[in-house]
């Protein structure tokens, strides 16, 4: 069976603001304390691959995350109103009694198809891409968390541990890439195979279910810019 759309890839952006800020603040902890980074490493190991994340997030994760995230918009209200209309059609023919599709149905099917595949791709890559980052940062913050514990009482500037929000950001991250990954390789396989399009095909396709996937997206992946609009100012006053 082809998947289309899982709303798992929106669930990155549906993570709560406090969530967003724990982390963001925890950017700005590691940034302040840049004037004493040539000390830090003779406690924290791990503290300059964590200042090189932070420098990241702020550079280009945290901004990328906002571009993915309208980009991602802009690809599910596409999806929506081309499959929305293939649906509505099939739906019709159905409904009125035809047991075949005719051809200009069966090649807008093909084309779609090819559309979305070709739409997909570099979504996928992107998000790919992100996650890899993200996961980096995160790991990052975990190995450092775990020194901390060890060496608090030698450390003069000290944060709290991130805990649950690394958890809740690893989940959805981890989410994100698997379910792009298949989306993209059943498209790949589809159309690299001879499509034969027929009612039962179209069944197959469950564009219901993926129209509904692609609304839910829409929807958490438009409101994030506003959801994390100002989240910058902790890299500069986490405090």
């Amino acid at each position: 069976m082809v998947s289309l759309a899982s709303g798992s890839v929106g669930e990155i952006f549906a993570i709560p603001v406090s969530e967003w800020t724990a982390i963001n603040k925890r950017v700005g902890e590691v940034l302040a304390t840049q004037n004493v980074k040539d000390y830090i490493p003779s406690v924290l190991s791990g503290y300059p691959d964590l200042l090189n994340s932070c420098l990241q997030w702020q550079s280009y994760t945290f901004s990328g995350l906002v571009e993915n995230s309208q980009k991602i918009s802009a690809y599910s209200a596409q999806a929506i109103s081309d499959f929305g209309s293939l649906n509505a059609k099939v739906k019709e023919v159905v409904q009125s009694g035809g047991q075949t599709l005719p051809d200009n149905l069966k090649q807008e099917t093909i084309d779609l198809l090819k559309k979305l595949s070709t739409s997909t791709a570099p979504i996928a890559a992107q998000s790919n891409l992100l996650s890899s980052d993200v996961i980096n940062f995160l790991k990052c913050n975990s190995i450092v968390d775990i020194q901390m514990a060890k060496f608090k009482g030698s450390l003069d500037v000290f944060w709290e541990p991130l805990g649950n929000n690394i958890k809740v950001l690893e989940d959805a991250v981890g989410h994100v890439t698997g379910v792009w990954n298949a989306i993209t390789n059943d498209l790949e396989h589809l159309l690299s195979l001879p499509v034969i399009v027929t009612i039962p095909f179209i069944e197959s396709l469950n564009l219901d279910v993926a129209i509904a996937s692609w609304q839910d997206i829409q929807v958490q992946a438009k409101a994030f810019p506003a959801m994390t609009a100002g989240q910058e100012q902790y890299w500069t006053n986490p405090f």
